[in-house]
């Protein structure tokens, strides 16, 4: 009997109920004592319940982490924390995902003499987006601050191969420590196939930040209402005033004012906003695995994404959906006009995006994955 310890730790805490439950279940089912660990201001009461609810088995611990400030005073704090609960802990394995996570907890880890290290990389964010001087300041931080980070990971696993080739030719680590799965894996009995709407509806879920493309939906939105006004066009997403990318609540108020799209704030199950959609579109600058386009697509929905890291490994041109350039406008009103024009696309790419997801994205495929990566017998 497997009596090992190993941390999973997040950046955010509802992730690990909402992204990598399966993959917490799979660690159980092999005989580890898993201990969940998050920062302090992202647990809620409500989720602990939750959590505990689930996972009765897993202890979960908080820590005193701004997961997304740059204070360096306080991630000072942060860390010291981090490895005195390492030492007090004593896990056999450190799994983290997300930047802060990856960073401090590989850093803290090998101070702590944790054996096991791994990180998984689910995507770049903003920080590999470089659009200004403080921008490039803050990519050539992070940058050195992985590259120190990750020398001391058993492996590094990222979400799409594009973050893979740029981190090795970055040399931020060594081609050999790196392993690739397909995303963070799709629970394809929770988001099950289920028939499509009667009136064809495009649907945005994510964040509302203007990496996410939201501008871009936006002003196709228009140019399609413009000649089709009863096609129904949804956004769900929170706001987040905090992000120094947000949405401009105005553009989205104004949007909604004038009957451009329908919002509806972000909300705890996705799945009956999934169902009563036909389309899916996220026009992302950059993604590690959308997983709103793997959801939708596990649904039976085809997707319309950007051809940019991330998203362009869930469509198959054609196929499973559409794939446009990025932060086209015009090219993406005319995916959205293709589905109008022809409305049996949605059942045909439909079946097929069903079909791609429980081949390469559920998530009993990609915990597998995993598992092997990490050497787990």
């Amino acid at each position: 009997m497997n009596n090992k310890k190993l941390i999973i730790f997040a950046s955010f805490a509802p992730s690990l109920l909402n992204f990598h439950k399966d993959l917490i279940k799979s660690f159980l089912v092999r005989g580890f004592n898993v201990v969940a660990l998050a920062p302090k201001n992202t647990i809620t009461l409500e989720f602990n319940e939750e959590f505990q609810k689930v996972f009765p088995e897993v202890s979960l611990h908080v820590i005193a982490m701004n997961a997304h400030g740059m204070n360096p005073f306080k991630d000072i704090k942060s860390f010291i924390a981090l490895i005195r609960f390492f030492k007090k802990e004593r896990p056999d394995y450190l799994f983290s995902y997300t930047i802060k996570p990856v960073i401090y907890g590989s850093l803290a880890a090998k101070i702590a003499r944790v054996p096991y290290i791994f990180s998984m990389i689910t995507g770049l964010g903003t920080t590999f987006l470089v659009r200004n001087f403080r921008d490039r300041c803050i990519h050539h931080m992070v940058k050195w601050l992985y590259k120190i980070a990750l020398t001391n990971n058993s492996m590094v696993i990222f979400q799409n191969p594009d973050d893979q080739v740029l981190f090795i030719n970055k040399k931020i680590v060594k081609a050999e420590k790196t392993a690739l799965v397909a995303g963070s894996g799709v629970n394809v009995e929770h988001f099950s196939v289920v028939p499509l709407p009667i009136d064809l509806t495009f649907i945005f879920v994510g964040r509302l930040i203007i990496d996410k493309g939201v501008v871009e939906f936006i002003e196709a939105a228009k140019l399609v209402k413009q000649d089709y006004p009863h096609i129904k066009i949804i956004i769900l997403g929170g706001m987040l005033a905090f992000h120094p990318r947000a949405l401009d609540e105005r553009i989205l108020r104004a949007a909604r004012d004038d009957g451009v799209i329908e919002y509806i704030p972000e909300v705890k199950d996705v799945r009956s906003y999934l169902a009563a959609a036909s389309v899916l579109v996220l026009p992302s600058y950059r993604e590690g695995v959308p997983r709103s386009a793997l959801e939708a697509m596990s649904m039976g929905r085809p997707v319309i994404v950007t051809d940019v890291p991330g998203c362009r490994e869930v469509v198959v041109d054609g196929h499973t959906g559409f794939k446009v350039p990025v932060k086209n406008v015009h090219a993406l009103k005319a995916a959205m006009l293709k589905f109008i024009q022809d409305p049996s696309l949605c059942i045909t790419m439909g079946v097929a995006a069903r079909a791609m997801v429980e081949q390469r994205f559920k998530s009993s495929v990609v915990n597998e994955q995993v598992h092997y990566i990490m050497g787990l017998k």
